[in-house]
């Protein structure tokens, strides 16, 4: 559905204006999404482009049309320092469009009141736990100022609960203005920019069953669209050279922060190095003198996920019809995924112990019959699953559906040595994909696993050790290949059948 024009708004904002001599003034861009008739709406694009503005905007449009204090906002920043540059400009045009508005300063007040009675808040938050003295109560207006600073979209679901009033007059709204640059681009991108085009709109019905009552169904909303330099009139008069000055040499980040791209391996751990082309292969058959093992990462409300791994021991393999190649012993090929996921990023789907072991074997003599009856290794797995709190393991009951694993080295700095260890493997690769033989061991995905290749450009860097990956990320295929890497093939023993 496209979002149709509708009638500018009228507001006591656009009346102030016009007697402050023009405090702010929308771009043309800026006015079609103050007017978008949504729930959710993300506005993403460079730098420059007055997204921090739109936000302010989009509440006070609403100031002064007679809700009074049922209008009510909540503007969140990550952290308290990134929150002074929307503060500050806050206070550079509020007063002048609303002469009587407030400004309390303090950092448990931050905000402002106005004089009819709405408010507007300034507030920052790293997890959900940070939230929770807003849940419960009805805020209508949420407003996100970087969105894609949140490595998981778990504060954004949870606060959105409290986008609710009790009067009807009210349209509770969301909106979110972000960079295409940070840990949190994986789930941002998936529920708004893969999830439906430019402009339009995606339609979420859910039907509400009551006791003795018909069932209802209504339609939740969002949108997207880009707003970017280019579409700030003013600041592109003023500061023509505002994007040059602050492009970075970092080409990763450079294609976020100036063209404003969804490329999602653009500050990721791996990006620079990460390549669809280069390190994703289709199928061929393994031959009988590789090793096939798998490793394992067990999880229940994040998403469990084995990966079976092909080894090279240096011999020719018929890649496709008539082309030959030599990878250089010891390179791996993931060839098979089972990834237990509900279709949403980083969410698991719950299944039982049994059912993960039974879907194993299941892939084990898949894996088997589609090379030629190959016997199929155990390999690392997660240590979680050999922990028997309650005097029960979870391998217990893997073995009982004849699936084993051994223990992966979590050895203390086994983090680092595995993230480094991918990484090496990855920069193997890179001749191959330009036709020239490898010299050391690489890593190559098979095509056809899709959530492995999905998910390891996704991959941030953790902020206290920008050496490992951040484990908020979605890194449930990403373990099991650090397991394999990390593994010794001395002591992989054959697994039971």
């Amino acid at each position: 559905m496209k979002l149709k024009p509708v009638d500018p708004f009228e507001s006591a904002m656009n009346a102030a204006m016009a007697q402050a001599d023009i405090a702010w003034a929308p771009s043309p861009r800026q006015s079609y999404l103050l007017r978008t008739p949504v729930f959710e709406f993300l506005a993403w694009g460079n730098r420059g482009g007055g997204k921090s503005d739109w936000l302010l905007a989009d509440f006070a449009q609403d100031v002064g049309k007679g809700l009074g204090a049922d209008w009510r906002g909540l503007i969140l920043r990550r952290e308290y320092k990134d929150l002074a540059d929307i503060v500050e400009r806050s206070k550079k045009w509020f007063p002048r469009i609303f002469p009587d508005a407030k400004f309390h300063a303090s950092a448990d007040a931050l905000g402002w009141t106005f004089a009819t009675g709405e408010k507007l808040i300034f507030r920052h938050a790293k997890r959900p736990a940070d939230i929770s003295q807003f849940l419960g109560q009805e805020w209508p207006w949420l407003g996100f100022d970087e969105l894609c600073n949140w490595s998981t979209p778990d504060l954004y679901m949870d606060i959105m609960t409290s986008a609710r009033s009790s009067n009807p007059l009210v349209t509770p709204r969301i909106r979110a203005a972000t960079n295409p640059w940070g840990p949190g681009a994986w789930w941002v991108k998936a529920r708004f920019i893969d999830a439906m085009k430019e402009g339009e709109i995606f339609r979420d019905e859910r039907t509400l069953h009551f006791e003795g009552e018909l069932p209802q169904t209504f339609v939740v909303t969002r949108s997207h669209a880009k707003i970017d330099f280019r579409h700030n009139l003013t600041m592109r008069r003023a500061d023509p050279g505002y994007l040059a000055r602050v492009m970075p040499s970092d080409p990763a980040k450079r294609a976020a922060w100036i063209e404003g791209r969804w490329d999602l391996s653009v500050g990721g751990f791996f990006s620079g190095v990460w390549s669809i082309d280069v390190h994703t292969i289709a199928p061929f058959t393994i031959p009988k003198t590789w090793r096939v093992d798998r490793a394992h990462d067990w999880g229940a409300t994040s998403p469990h996920c084995t990966l079976w791994f092909a080894e090279s021991d240096g011999s020719r393999v018929e890649i496709e019809p008539g082309v030959w190649f030599a990878f250089p012993r010891g390179t791996l090929f993931v060839i098979a995924e089972i990834y237990g996921w509900n279709g949403e990023p980083n969410k698991g789907r719950r299944d039982s112990d049994f059912i993960i072991a039974s879907d194993i074997k299941e892939v084990d003599n898949i894996v088997s019959r589609a090379h030629g009856g190959h016997a199929v290794f155990r390999g690392p797995a997660d240590t979680q699953i050999f922990d028997a709190p309650q005097g029960k393991a979870i391998i217990d009951t893997y073995r009982r559906a004849k699936v084993d694993f051994d223990p992966a080295d979590k050895s203390p700095g086994s983090r680092v040595t595995g993230a480094k260890q991918v990484m090496d493997r990855l920069c193997a690769v890179e001749p191959f994909g330009e036709g020239r033989p490898m010299e050391e061991p690489g890593l190559i995905v098979f095509s056809t696993c899709k959530q492995t290749i999905r998910t390891l450009p996704l991959l941030q860097r953790d902020e206290k050790n920008p050496d490992d990956i951040d484990s908020s990320g979605e890194d449930h295929a990403y373990d099991p290949v650090r397991y394999r890497c990390l593994a010794s093939r001395n002591v992989t023993k054959q697994g039971r059948f």
